[in-house]
């Protein structure tokens, strides 16, 4: 990736619901997590994720 002039980081949000989006999400998160000194992530965790029995949401994993 090409450095643009400024030195600022493009800000990221990602909302993931449940596990199907997060399957198509976490390629995406996993890459800007690569070039962080780009982009700054933030990850917004909602629905089954939170529910025990469909497996809580892991900040490690990301």
């Amino acid at each position: 990736m090409e450095k643009n002039g400024n030195n600022r980081k493009l800000r990221v949000c990602v909302a993931t619901c449940n596990r199907a989006d997060y399957s198509k999400l976490a390629p995406i998160m996993f890459g800007l997590k690569a070039e962080a000194q780009f982009f700054e992530l933030d990850i917004v965790v909602l629905g089954s994720h939170l529910i025990d029995d469909y497996g809580k949401y892991n900040p490690s994993r990301c």
